[in-house]
């Protein structure tokens, strides 16, 4: 269990740093594949704003943990709000109530958690694959929260084979680990909460035929 974690924890060391998205203008591919629900606006600059540890499946339970800490470090390269905070819990509350209390606590404005729904360690001849779904809590004035953001993204990495053709070998590449799918995916999400919608303006309605 420990072992498996560790190794978890250097992928993360070797793998930093990304380049920051122009707030304007954002690639789908560089987006969560399914974007549930986001405000007309981004006016969360000032929040202060807390991540929990993600639920996990029961064959990769410390898999949320990661996909918490990984969510973070890409928040704190952009810079996005004003105060972030890694809340050490071992998984999200199974209430809402509870998730208002914990939030009422800390004095946050908002609260990201979500779960890794899904966890394949791949390898030389198996394919690896990751699918997390988030969301971004607001404290309403009834005592209860409101989905900010929700998102859901999967990512997959397929391993390639070695061929013996007739005068050379093409060497194999194994499929990309879960860690570095989990940081794209963290990536992702982090670019979400970085974008601003661009408002479009409504077009002209046709007048009405005489």
């Amino acid at each position: 269990m420990h072992s498996w974690l560790t190794v978890l924890t250097l992928g993360v060391l070797l793998l930093s740093g990304c380049g920051a998205l122009d707030r304007e203008t954002v690639a789908p591919d560089q987006l969560p594949d399914q974007i549930v629900k986001q405000p007309q606006q981004n006016d969360y600059a000032r929040a202060r704003v807390g991540i929990i540890a993600f639920e996990s499946p029961d064959y990769a339970e410390n898999s949320g943990r990661l996909a918490a800490q990984l969510l973070f470090n890409a928040l704190l390269q952009k810079n996005i709000f004003a105060e972030l905070m890694l809340i050490q819990a071992v998984s999200a509350p199974g209430i809402k109530r509870s998730l208002f209390e914990l939030m009422q606590d800390k004095q946050l404005d908002l609260l990201m958690t979500g779960e890794v729904s899904y966890y394949l360690e791949g390898g030389n001849f198996q394919s690896s694959r990751v699918c997390e779904d988030i969301q971004v809590l607001e404290p309403t004035d009834h005592e209860s929260l409101q989905r900010v953001w929700q998102a859901k993204s999967c990512e997959q990495s397929t391993a390639r084979e070695a061929h013996d053709l007739l005068l050379f070998r093409t060497p194999g590449k194994p499929a990309d680990s879960g860690v570095e799918l989990m940081q794209t995916i963290a990536r992702q999400f982090a670019a979400m909460l970085e974008f601003v919608p661009e408002m479009k303006p409504r077009e002209p309605e046709e007048a009405p035929p005489q």
